[in-house]
């Protein structure tokens, strides 16, 4: 995540870097297994051109991971209203992405990755007042299996084991909020 100011051939470099990942990722099913020398030679580019942009194979994931944190970390539901909207956002990001995501996710590797997003929307969630049912002495928990339940569709979307589309398992998941919320 060396180069800052993004031109348009960066943003292709980084993009043809970044699919020519995913597709490593899921192929070999292990980022240990992934080598910078194959990643530049299937991207199309050259050693020094890589690492204009990376560090090393472990600096895409963190850029991946970033992009997604950062979406959730920028917004701070504090209604009902406003956490629909925050999951509807955060499902958009996901397709937006679809191609990349799906490849990632549909291996082990993003498990670090899962739990971190899992951590966040539970912690948004459980800070939002009129929501947050402090009586409720297993609010955190249903609000931790609740969010788990949507990773985990998500993660099995991307794996090809739903039989609906993304619009309809974004609808699904909006329409659950919407009845446990």
């Amino acid at each position: 995540m060396k180069v800052k100011n993004l031109n348009n051939s960066s943003v292709k470099t980084k993009e043809a870097i970044r699919t020519a990942f995913a597709e490593m990722v899921k192929e070999k099913q292990d980022l240990n297994k992934i080598t910078v020398t194959e990643l530049v030679r299937r991207a199309n580019i050259n050693r020094s051109t890589f690492y204009l942009h990376y560090n090393d194979i472990y600096d895409i994931i963190t850029e991946l991971e970033e992009s997604i944190m950062s979406s959730i970390l920028e917004k701070t539901p504090r209604s009902r209203n406003e956490l629909f909207s925050y999951l509807e956002d955060l499902l958009n990001l996901i397709q937006q992405n679809e191609p990349l995501y799906r490849k990632i996710l549909a291996t082990d590797s993003p498990i670090c990755f899962l739990r971190k997003i899992r951590h966040e929307i539970a912690a948004k969630i459980t800070a939002i007042p009129d929501i947050c049912q402090s009586q409720d002495p297993w609010f955190s928990m249903k609000v931790d299996i609740f969010v788990d339940g949507i990773c985990e569709q998500v993660v099995y979307y991307f794996r090809g084991q739903r039989p609906y589309t993304y619009a309809e398992m974004k609808e699904g998941i909006l329409t659950c909020t919407r009845e446990v919320f």
